[in-house]
């Protein structure tokens, strides 16, 4: 790696190669020092209650899930494309599942994803659909904003066989 020494004590500049962070984590317990650097992939799934993304008999049709983990931050985008719902409950919330870190338990610490883009879904056009995420949860909620009171959660009822969800946001671990 080359570098060059800066005139603050403590600080490299890059001018050429890459910072290289180690497969596992070194936890430091300075808030401000940056410790983890990771990006992957995850598979995300449809689930009710029960958070099973194939053990009901639900098939997809595409499941392209991909992060970024910056210190205790993750930022995700995910696609899933339902073929069949099989036995999932739809009187039930629609769960996506299948990230790739457990969010943090600090409570008031959830986070909110948006849903960019879907089709083949049986709720009003002018509904917006949102997640969030709570804490200690490693699967996103999905909800519409459908009423002037507050958001309902979207029901397995409201994803047709077919139906398709872009997420993207981010929270922390």
């Amino acid at each position: 790696m080359a570098h060059r020494q800066s005139p603050h004590a403590g600080v490299i500049n890059l001018t050429s190669g890459a910072l290289a962070f180690p497969a596992t984590a070194i936890n430091s317990a300075n808030a401000n020092t940056l410790d983890d650097y990771e990006e992957g992939s995850f598979t995300p799934g449809i689930a009710d209650d029960d958070l099973d993304p194939s053990g009901e008999g639900q098939t997809y049709h595409g499941q392209v899930g991909r992060y970024t983990k910056v210190g205790n931050r993750v930022m995700y985008s995910a696609n899933v494309r339902i073929n069949s719902l099989g036995t999932l409950n739809t009187g039930q919330q629609v769960r996506i599942t299948g990230l790739p870190f457990t969010s943090n338990n600090t409570s008031g610490n959830e986070a909110g994803g948006f849903c960019t883009g879907g089709g083949d879904v049986a709720y009003p056009a002018a509904v917006t659909p949102f997640g969030r995420i709570l804490r200690n949860e490693a699967y996103i909620r999905v909800y519409l904003w459908d009423s002037t009171s507050g958001p309902t959660g979207l029901t397995i009822a409201e994803l047709s066989t077919g139906g398709e969800c872009y997420v993207t946001g981010s929270y922390m671990t």
